[in-house]
């Protein structure tokens, strides 16, 4: 059955764009396309997440405007000098260490390269210049929007796959009797592997100590889910008398593991 569950996250992407397009438009924008485009890609999940795409979108709208400017103004309407602007683009991307700027430096470069290609009487520097000011334009609504409006509580996410990998424990370590192989057990890896990238972008979450967030438990817990991960994946390759013989010792193990979890997550609640 079609689902038509809409979220807070939804509800201020609408509130962004029309912010952006009610802004453009008092200040006499022709067309809001990049602002809009950009306040829309820059309002994530989290506060961490929108600063981050922020400065994402930023810095290669900068680049790209820099190298879109040089290509106007020294080679305008000599299309085989594009593609050394992109290389170009990329190498001092590279060498600044930020090759994260590539793909949105690339797209202001193309984009504005081509529209302006081949017409008549217009300045680059203030095409550029336009262009750079529309993306920081939607970049500080997107902004603005997911700080004041209902400020997300990134923190729900990790909630989330706590209970998510709890589940699994429980349902693969019984308190008595052999442990239950996890049939999928590279899914429970890439589990761990995301809450460990979480948590390295909670550490920049400002908000935490609002939320009461201990980061040392969450650590404290994906340290045990590897460590549950490392005694499951070798029962998994076990079979016949090796299975048998290894089960009594990863076994007691796993339940210890458990025991332990739960009762760190507890912990976890009592100070939310």
């Amino acid at each position: 059955m079609l689902s038509l569950n809409i979220g807070m996250r939804t509800i201020k992407t609408v509130i962004a764009i029309a912010l952006t397009i009610a802004v453009c438009t008092l200040l006499n924008v022709e067309a809001p396309f990049i602002a809009t485009l950009t306040a829309f890609f820059c309002l994530q999940s989290t506060i961490v997440e929108t600063s981050e795409m922020a400065i994402k979108r930023g810095g290669g709208t900068i680049v790209g405007g820099l190298f879109s400017l040089i290509y106007l103004t020294v080679v305008p309407n000599h299309l085989a000098f594009i593609p050394l602007g992109i290389l170009l683009i990329i190498l001092v991307c590279n060498g600044i260490h930020r090759n994260d700027f590539i793909p949105m430096a690339g797209v202001v470069f193309l984009v504005i390269s081509f529209n302006v290609n081949g017409t008549e009487g217009f300045e680059p520097l203030n095409y550029v210049l336009m262009r750079v000011a529309e993306t920081f334009l939607g970049i500080s609504i997107a902004i603005l929007v997911n700080r004041f409006i209902k400020p997300p509580n990134p923190f729900v996410a990790l909630e989330q796959m706590h209970k998510s990998m709890l589940m699994l424990l429980e349902a693969h370590i019984p308190d008595e009797g052999d442990i239950k192989r996890v049939r999928n057990i590279e899914a429970f890896r890439v589990k761990i592997h995301e809450m460990r990238l979480l948590i390295q972008l909670f550490h920049k979450e400002r908000n935490r100590e609002r939320y009461h967030i201990d980061i040392a438990r969450h650590m404290q817990l994906l340290s045990l889910y590897r460590t549950a991960y490392s005694h499951l994946y070798i029962l998994g390759e076990l079979n016949g008398s090796d299975l048998e013989h290894a089960m009594p010792y990863h076994g007691e193990s796993l339940r210890s593991i458990k025991a332990e979890i739960i009762e760190t997550y507890k912990g976890l609640n009592e100070l939310q």
